[in-house]
């Protein structure tokens, strides 16, 4: 997303729609995406990693 608002905007239109409640959407912001890795490391632990 170009803007921390256009991510907020996406996650809630996804949150609409979204089918499963064991699913969480989030929106993280950071300057590097190492950075997410350290401080949201249990978004990260997966096989599956999705990006927008």
């Amino acid at each position: 997303m170009a803007t921390p608002r256009e991510a907020i905007e996406y996650r809630l239109r996804l949150e609409q729609n979204r089918e499963d409640s064991n699913i969480e959407i989030v929106v993280l912001t950071s300057a590097s995406l190492e950075t997410l890795e350290r401080t949201h490391s249990r978004y990260f632990t997966g096989k599956e990693r999705l990006t927008a």
